[in-house]
């Protein structure tokens, strides 16, 4: 007996469907051309289209079932489709016999033996399923489910802390589309004061001066207090620091309290630190005398001198005066070794002896704060830069004097530049009164044919055609002379200014500071002229001159273009072995170690950046590198050149020293200290010495015996076999520099913030240090003209205020942070300006302390491209803006997840068994 043989179409095999676009996607040789459409085509098309609307409603309604409310449908094991019970089902199709499928009804059949010209009781028939080439529909269907995220549910012996934990999500998930943030319930729990901001760090000049040393650092004590953490507003905040810090003893725990008086004006965002060092007066020290604001104060070998500054404490009230009048600081005049005065603008009601038993005097102890050395400290919430106290470079002045001058105009060009400026002329016949003739200084040119001189006083009126001006050998004659109409004022300083001509288009201003003039000049003044090196011209007017012999009794200014760069061209390069040579054109003041960069020189293999190996000469450096070749092109062309690190730094009485020898002295068991500038101490001064080359080394902390002269002292130790020809004085030379502005192109994050050491002393005002951080590529002076310092001899002071120039430095911040983040490597959604990776979600902090937050912004991760495979456990932690974990206090937070996923779903079929698989 034959079988029957289905032979399957091309388009079954290709499991392509007929209908698809795709399919009709074939080239006609030769379009036929007809009247009329084949009715063939119009039943293809209207079956094509006929379907295409069914497939629709059909899409449509799936959708309507999946948004039915899962609420109103009871899940069972035959309804779920996500149960793994029905994820095999498996729906047979109808099928029906091919020799009925011509049939309408079954009694219409006579006799089945007839059918199919089979045999008379046997039926030979090939069974098809219904539908056999039917399409099968797949649709891809999200199911979303909400994950709630309690901290508390953490493994807390891993994680003991809320603020970081990993946790499993309950289940696991795949092919996951998207992951959002649904709802937060945070605490507040961000104190002001935390535990990234409760330290305050400091040291004491007291210590410096007697030489107290911590035994475990080897180093001068520096002291430290921690704030209780909380929540503070400023008058509790200034009585915590109040508090902390005086319970901390002085000269390294074995001295009295600290005293500290700070105070935290919200008026005006001013901090202020003062350290007073207590002396103890006897009871009722305080006299009256009635109808006198003068108070007669008995202090037993008080040690003060006229026009100190002490401050008195824990004087009850007296002859009607208040303690708030006397519990302060005053200006005294000394009357004798036990007694001195103090005057207040209260009269005494009465006069008595009185005051009560608890009263002290105080006198300012200098010591330093180190908000830029040591982390974590409560700076910026009480408005201080992160900087250790410091102190700025200024140029002293040395005096001030009215400056007269006169403004001339020529009849013809005098063909000077401002080169000029500071150079003297000669006048001849001025006509002028008081007569102008003879030598001038010029003090500006003002065009082509006008100029200034300086001259004793003011001229009586204008003066026209008279008199003739001489520089040089040429000679101009006079068209006007006449008053200038500003008033200005000569500094004098006692070191170069470094301001020039140039300055004065820039319209540059000098902030002076403590001049004793009348009126006084303090602050901005706008530059008008630069005679010389050492003298400015600036608009204002004083009474009478002022000057003085040393520094700091005058005035002041901040110093002008303090730092200077170093760079050296290259004359030539050779290769020596293992090592090669560079030959500079002039000094190079290197020195072996330090690292300097390689400019417009192509070598191989490159280099950049060479460190010295040793030094031949002046000129010559060697760099311990193997290079195979050199291109002398721009050697020879003058282009190349080392950029180094030296910056010089002038700075007017730095006050830093070194020792240049110590050798034996002439009584046995001393030595006798040399140092490169004046020491300034006494016999029983403490002093320390460092980088000693005696043998043996000496090293160590010493007591002034004698001193032969003002840059000699004696101490005592044997005699040495070999003597010291270098050292410092301190245990270093060390210093921290704040405010400065780019040089020679070396960056200011390279300049400032950072800890350098003095390299060489040049002179008291002048000295150099080396930096690693970053080589100059020119020759450059600048820096700016508000740079500060701070070492162990600077910055000390026994008021420490949040201010700089008399300039807040920023206001007090009492509010706490206004956000923290949450943060996921899985779920990094959001970028941030700051160093915090990784961010999910930045939750805003808009509720007081101890209240529940709710608000956050959060934008979903979404993996559009391909699915997440599988999902079972995610990481978190919660950061501030400096990327610190948040502190919760023991508290918790929680969350709550919407995890979308993807899933495949059949018409034929149902839930695809397979899950986690990429969906196309």
């Amino acid at each position: 007996m034959k079988k029957k043989v289905r032979i399957k179409s091309t388009l079954e095999h290709m499991n392509i469907d007929e209908n698809d676009i795709l399919s009709t996607n074939v080239f006609v040789k030769k379009p036929e051309l007809n009247s009329e459409v084949d009715q063939t085509l119009n039943d293809e098309f209207r079956n094509y289209y006929k379907k295409a609307l069914d497939d629709s409603e059909e899409r449509k309604l799936r959708r309507s079932l999946d948004r039915i409310s899962l609420r109103s449908v009871a899940l069972t094991d035959e309804t779920d489709e996500a149960s793994i019970l029905n994820t095999n089902s498996f729906t047979m199709p109808k099928v029906t016999p091919s020799f009925m499928s011509n049939v309408s009804n079954v009694s219409n059949v006579s006799n089945v033996s007839n059918v199919s010209g089979g045999n008379g009781g046997n039926v030979n028939a090939t069974y098809m399923r219904n539908g056999a080439n039917a399409e099968t529909t797949r649709i891809i269907k999200e199911v979303k489910t909400y994950v709630s995220i309690d901290s508390r549910d953490r493994n807390k012996l891993v994680y003991g802390k809320p603020s970081y934990f990993k946790i499993f999500l309950g289940k696991s998930f795949y092919n996951v589309k998207s992951i959002r943030l649904a709802s937060m319930e945070f605490p507040n729990t961000n104190a002001v004061i935390n535990g990234n901001n409760n330290m305050i760090y400091w040291r004491n000049l007291e210590d410096i001066q007697t030489d107290t040393v911590n035994s475990l650092t080897d180093m001068y004590p520096v002291y430290n207090v921690q704030l209780r953490i909380g929540s503070y507003i400023a008058t509790s905040l200034q009585s915590e620091i109040i508090s902390t810090m005086n319970l901390v003893k002085r000269k390294n725990g074995v001295g009295d309290f600290h005293y500290f008086d700070v105070t935290l004006d919200i008026s005006t965002d001013i901090v202020t630190f003062t350290s007073l060092i207590l002396t103890q007066l006897p009871n009722n020290p305080l006299a009256t005398t009635i109808g006198d604001g003068r108070i007669k104060v008995s202090a037993p070998a008080h040690g003060y001198k006229t026009n100190d500054t002490i401050y008195m404490l824990g004087v009850k009230t007296i002859a009607g005066i208040q303690t708030s009048v006397l519990n302060t600081s005053h200006k005294i005049t000394v009357l004798n070794d036990n007694e001195f005065t103090i005057e207040i603008n209260v009269k005494a009601a009465d006069t008595v002896q009185g005051g009560g038993n608890l009263v002290n005097t105080g006198r300012v102890a200098p010591f330093q704060l180190l908000f830029g050395e040591y982390p974590k400290t409560v700076a910026q919430n009480i408005g201080y830069p992160l900087e250790n106290s410091s102190q700025k470079l200024n140029t002293y002045i040395k005096s001030i004097e009215n400056l007269y001058q006169v403004t001339i105009t020529l009849q013809q060009p005098h063909q000077l530049t401002s080169a000029v400026i500071g150079n003297t002329c000669t006048i001849n016949s001025s006509g002028t009164v008081p007569d102008i003739s003879g030598t001038r200084v010029i003090t500006d040119i003002v065009d082509n044919v006008t100029l200034r001189v300086s001259v004793n006083a003011a001229i009586s009126g204008t003066v026209l055609m008279s008199g003739e001006f001489v520089y040089g050998a040429n000679s101009v004659y006079i068209s006007v002379i006449e008053n200038y109409t500003v008033q200005t004022v000569l500094i004098t300083t006692f070191t170069p200014h470094r301001y020039k001509t140039a300055d004065i288009a820039l319209k540059k201003t000098i902030n002076l500071a403590g001049t004793n003039t009348i009126p006084s000049l303090d602050g901005d003044q706008l530059l008008l002229g630069v005679l010389s090196p050492t003298e400015l011209i600036l608009p204002s007017y004083i009474l009478a001159k002022v000057s003085a012999d040393s520094p700091d009794n005058v005035g002041y200014f901040a110093q002008n273009q303090p730092l200077s760069t170093h760079t050296v061209g290259i004359s030539a390069m050779t290769i020596t072995g293992s090592t090669f040579t560079i030959n500079c054109v002039s000094p190079h003041e290197l020195k072996v170690g330090e690292s300097f960069s390689i400019n417009n020189v192509g070598t191989i293999p490159a280099i950049k950046v060479g460190k010295v190996y040793s030094i031949p000469n002046s000129t010559t450096i060697v760099v311990d590198t193997r290079l195979t070749s050199i291109d002398q092109v721009k050697i020879n062309q003058g282009l190349a050149y080392i950029g180094t690190g030296l910056i010089t730094v002038k700075f007017p009485d730095h006050s830093f020293n070194s020792i240049v020898s110590i050798t034996n002295y002439i009584n046995a068991g001393q030595l006798l200290v040399q140092t490169l500038l004046p020491h300034n101490y006494k016999v029983g001064d403490k002093v320390r010495l460092n980088g000693t080359n005696s043998v043996p080394v000496v090293d160590g902390g010493y007591t002034v015996q004698v001193v032969p002269s003002n840059d000699t002292f004696v101490i005592l130790h044997a005699s040495l076999a070999s003597p010291s020809t270098t050292g410092g004085l301190l245990y270093n030379n060390n210093f921290y520099l704040y405010g400065a502005t780019s040089v020679g192109e070396i960056p200011v994050t390279s300049l400032n913030g950072l800890q350098f050491t003095v390299r060489d002393i040049i002179d008291k005002d002048t000295f150099t240090f080396y930096n690693n951080y970053s080589q100059a590529t020119k020759e450059e002076t600048d820096g700016g003209n508000n740079v500060f310092i701070s070492s162990l001899v600077h910055g000390f002071s026994g008021i420490q205020t949040n201010t700089k120039n008399d300039l807040l430095n920023r206001s007090i911040n009492l509010q706490g942070e206004n956000y923290a983040f949450l943060c996921c490597p899985q779920l990094s959604t959001m970028m941030n300006t700051g160093n915090v990776k990784d961010i999910f979600a930045r939750i805003t902090l808009d509720q007081s302390p101890g209240n529940m937050v709710f608000s956050y912004l959060s934008n979903p991760k979404e993996f559009t491209t391909v699915p997440l495979d599988t999902l079972n456990d995610l990481e978190f932690s919660i950061v501030n803006y400096d990327g610190s974990y948040y502190e919760f206090n023991d508290l918790d937070y929680s969350f709550t997840l919407e995890i979308v996923e993807q899933i495949d779903v059949t018409n034929s079929f149902n839930v695809s068994s397979k899950r986690g698989i990429v969906i196309h």
